[in-house]
C-alpha cells in the first residue's frame, strides 16, 4: 500500500501539471527559499527522481522473471547462421538432399556430427538443446528422440514411396492394386503424423523447457 508522503507527492506532481502552484514538502520551504530555487521545481524534480527509481525497479523485476521463461531462454541462447542455428556449444547444420531438408547437429569445436540426416527441425532444435544442458546423448530421452525421428523419416519415405507408385502407374493400375497403394499412402501419413506429434511432446518435456 502507498504511503502519506507517496500519496502527497503524487498529488504535487498532477497539482504542478495542471498548472496549479502546490505547497513544497514539509522541511524543504526554508530550504528551498534559501537557497533561490523555485519550490515548484525542487519538488518535480524529487517527484520524478523516485518515480523513475521505481519504474528501474519494476523493469529489474519483469526481465529477471522473464528469463525464467523457456520461449524468452531459447530465444537468447540461439543464434540464426547461414547454416542453420548456434544454440550454445553446438550447430545445427541445414542442407538439402533431393530435395528433402535435412539436419545435423554439430559440436561447435568439431566438424563430426553427433547427429545426421535428422528430416524435423525441432529433433535438431530439441538435441542440441538437451546436449547444451547437459544431457548425455545415451540418456534414455535422448534415445527416444532419436528413434521416434526415425520412426517419422521411415514413415515419410513409404508415403513418398506409395505416392510415387500411384502416379507412375496411374494407368496401368487395377483398382486393388490402387486400392492396396491409397492405404499404404494414408498409413504412412498417419504414423507420420503420429510421431511427429509423439516427438513434439517428449521435446517440451526436457530440460530446457
Amino acid at each position: 500500500m502507498a504511503d502519506r508522503s507517496d500519496i502527497d507527492s503524487m498529488a504535487r506532481l498532477i497539482a504542478i501539471m495542471n498548472g496549479q502552484a502546490p505547497e513544497p514538502i514539509a522541511g524543504q520551504r526554508e530550504k528551498t527559499v534559501q537557497s533561490g530555487i523555485d519550490p515548484n521545481v525542487s519538488v518535480m524534480k524529487d517527484i520524478l527522481s523516485k518515480f523513475t527509481a521505481g519504474v528501474e525497479r519494476v523493469t529489474s523485476n519483469l526481465v529477471n522473471e522473464s528469463i525464467d521463461d523457456g520461449a524468452l531462454r531459447e530465444a537468447m541462447a540461439l543464434e540464426r547462421t547461414n547454416e542453420g542455428a548456434v544454440i550454445g556449444m553446438w550447430r545445427i547444420i541445414a542442407k538439402t538432399d533431393s530435395g528433402r531438408k535435412l539436419y545435423d547437429v554439430v559440436r561447435l569445436d568439431e566438424n563430426i556430427p553427433i547427429a545426421a540426416d535428422l528430416t524435423i527441425y525441432e529433433a535438431a532444435r530439441g538435441l542440441a538443446h538437451a546436449l547444451n544442458d547437459g544431457v548425455p546423448i545415451t540418456s534414455r530421452e535422448m534415445r527416444d528422440l532419436l528413434k521416434i525421428e526415425e520412426e517419422y523419416a521411415n514413415a515419410v519415405h513409404d508415403a513418398i514411396h506409395a505416392k510415387g507408385l500411384l502416379r507412375k502407374e496411374k494407368s496401368k493400375l487395377t483398382e486393388s492394386r490402387r486400392a492396396i497403394l491409397d492405404d499404404k499412402y494414408g498409413q504412412a501419413l498417419r504414423r507420420a503424423q503420429n510421431a511427429r506429434f509423439r516427438l513434439n511432446h517428449l521435446v517440451e518435456r526436457f530440460p530446457f523447457q
